[in-house]
């Protein structure tokens, strides 16, 4: 693979029903497939913090990043910066779609730069994840431009869902140029024409061109994720089929 192209890693909540059936066998699975990190959304297996790193390094899985509540962002000593520490994650990612509305919006970007004060203080930036909420008109603006021109790119960058944007009917390689280097992470998902997820490649959303602007805007990593399966049968060959393509698409560029 190019050396330049991102790294490949899976959102856990992929996987989440397998995760709480097997949480070290999925685990395991992940790594054979070839993905090369994992994002934790909340379930960390009830195993302990370095006992996860351990684990986590024996199989040569990389935490790219972690996803929780605001509200556990802004409390310091949360359990989620125990993770994030141990685990060495130099991210902490979280959202509020559900706040999108001209009433609550800017109260929600003052709840993310507070988040993002602490996550500094702890070490790490935060990045704001977006859903297809984000992509709604407030006045002349989507509500995620208020947030990206709203905030100090420095303590508050972007996890673009990709999905999500195409969902909305915008632009995701317009939204990549924009926040060009504020964008560790891309949440990298596919959309059919009626307008559902599914695995990479089966749908519409023009991945080399994604893949190639994430190159150009200086993204690290990008994570699949898939709220469930589609044209696969299970989670986990969902994440081997989107794994393959993926691959494939970055290792041509």
């Amino acid at each position: 693979m190019n050396s330049k192209t991102p790294n490949i890693a899976i959102q856990l909540y992929s996987v989440r029903e397998e995760l709480e059936k097997d949480f070290k066998g999925t685990l395991q699975k992940i790594a054979d497939i070839g993905y090369e990190g994992v994002e934790f959304a909340w379930n960390y297996g009830e195993m302990p913090q370095t006992e996860l790193n351990q684990f986590l390094n024996a199989l040569g899985l990389q935490c790219v990043g972690l996803y929780a509540p605001p509200a556990q962002i802004e409390e310091p000593s949360s359990e989620t910066y125990l993770y994030a520490k141990s685990l060495e994650s130099p991210f902490i990612t979280s959202g509020l779609q559900n706040m999108v509305s001209e009433k609550k919006w800017p109260a929600a970007i003052e709840k993310i730069k507070k988040a993002a004060v602490v996550a500094a203080s702890q070490g790490m930036t935060l990045l704001y994840h977006n859903h297809q909420q984000e992509l709604e008109h407030i006045g002349e603006k989507r509500a995620l431009d208020i947030m990206l021109d709203s905030t100090d790119s420095g303590i508050v960058q972007a996890e673009l869902d990709i999905g999500f944007i195409a969902l909305a009917g915008a632009d995701p390689v317009e939204y990549i140029r924009r926040c060009s280097g504020r964008l560790p992470r891309i949440h990298v998902r596919d959309v059919k024409e009626n307008k559902t997820f599914t695995e990479l490649g089966n749908g519409v959303v023009d991945l080399e061109s994604i893949v190639r602007e994430a190159n150009k805007a200086g993204t690290e990593w990008l994570v699949y994720e898939q709220t469930q399966p589609d044209a696969a049968d299970s989670p986990i060959e969902s994440a081997a089929v989107s794994f393959k393509r993926l691959y494939q698409i970055a290792g041509k560029l």
